[in-house]
């Protein structure tokens, strides 16, 4: 057993007030990453819906933003069937209705959010996470489906009437999915057409066209050929977790609020970094002592070196493991409170390597203090 390790035994009353700050450091980074990334899933996680194998997508000069305004004007979903593994084509509009529930006046600061699908036995745009018989209820003109969320906000049953801009639907069902808070009511291509006929003039070019393959073994090479097809009327085949990722990465680039988010996140986990950084070195200078006394024992300055890097990493993995236990903790709180918060394995990974990270860099700020201790200074 190394003297780094026999010190923490020994004296970790010494240390636990760094192992507890940078645990808590962890802590914050969890919920740093867990909340931006519950947002980032939130930002697509309609379009991830989509039950489409690949989806086309119009993508030209590197534009951030083609995903939120482009339209495909090249080619038409008809144009696809060239292929001979492409089973089924579509196009898909993204038509999305606002209200802020105007029946509803009592009720404030509540936004009603209507995407519109359609309801066919082949439908790719469909939710794919919700019950199929969902579908055959919404496929009646006027009705909607509406999340259980904003019914139970609202006051609404199974059978009751939601004005939508005006115009009353009969709600056929309530659906809980991962798309809840962006999109909180579900109408049909039928019920566009007929009421909101404003909205419904989908004469014009797609913004996306999805398609279902007959092999989906062969996936990789259906989206080469298609890509050297397509490519050169300024098109892009991707999956439909690219077409997601991309979708969120266009919402963040042209959203401040999301980047002010990002930044104020950096800029707390910057100043988390220098708390623990300075309480690591609190705890480790002072055995100011102790390395005077391995000085006069003829213990070499690199030796000293290796014993404070074996202090920080043995601190940095044990509030690393510390963290990491309490994170799972701390996302059923927000669970338990209806909360965005999402602690995965990658960002355990991540926060660990950080925690780590912090622990060595607080060792090195400590190693010209402790360095420079003389053996003559046990006399004092």
């Amino acid at each position: 057993m190394s003297l780094a390790t026999l010190t923490i035994g020994y004296e970790w009353r010494r240390y636990v007030a760094a192992i507890l700050v940078v645990s808590l450091t962890g802590i914050l980074f969890y919920l740093q990453l867990g909340m931006l990334t519950a947002t980032w899933h939130s930002l697509s996680a309609f379009e991830r819906e989509l039950d489409a194998d690949l989806i086309i997508t119009a993508r030209s000069n590197g534009a951030r933003d083609r995903l939120l305004v482009t339209r495909i004007e090249t080619i038409s979903p008809e144009n696809l069937y060239v292929h001979p593994n492409v089973r089924l084509a579509d196009a898909h509009f993204k038509t999305l209705i606002f209200d802020r529930s105007p029946l509803f006046r009592q009720v404030t600061g509540i936004n009603v959010t209507a995407a519109i699908v359609d309801t066919s036995p082949s439908s790719m745009t469909f939710p794919k996470t919700l019950d199929p018989n969902a579908k055959a209820l919404l496929g009646a003109a006027g009705t909607a489906l509406v999340s259980v969320e904003i019914a139970e906000q609202l006051g609404l049953e199974i059978g009751d009437w939601l004005k939508l801009r005006s115009v009353p639907l009969r709600i056929v069902g309530t659906f809980s999915a991962p798309f809840d808070d962006r999109v909180n009511t579900l109408i049909s291509r039928q019920t566009l057409r007929s009421y909101f006929p404003t909205f419904g003039r989908q004469s014009g070019p797609p913004s996306a066209i999805l398609a279902r393959l007959h092999d989906t073994s062969q996936i990789e090479s259906t989206i080469s050929e298609l890509s050297s097809w397509l490519g050169n009327r300024g098109l892009e085949v991707v999956r439909p977790e690219t077409y997601a990722r991309d979708l969120s990465l266009d919402i963040v680039h042209t959203s401040n609020q999301f980047r002010t988010a990002f930044f104020v996140a950096g800029f707390v986990m910057l100043v988390a970094v220098i708390i623990t950084a300075q309480t690591l070195r609190l705890a480790i200078t002072s055995l100011r002592s102790q390395f005077g006394t391995l000085r006069a024992l003829g213990v070499s300055r690199m030796q000293i070196a290796k014993i404070i890097m074996e202090l920080a990493f043995w601190i940095g993995i044990i509030s690393a493991a510390f963290a990491a236990s309490l994170a799972f903790s701390v996302q059923a709180i927000f669970s338990y409170l209806d909360l965005g918060m999402q602690v995965t394995w990658a960002a355990i990974q991540l926060v660990s390597v950080g925690l780590l990270f912090v622990a060595l860099i607080a060792g090195l700020l400590c190693l010209p203090f402790a360095l420079s201790v003389k053996p003559s200074e046990l006399l004092r």
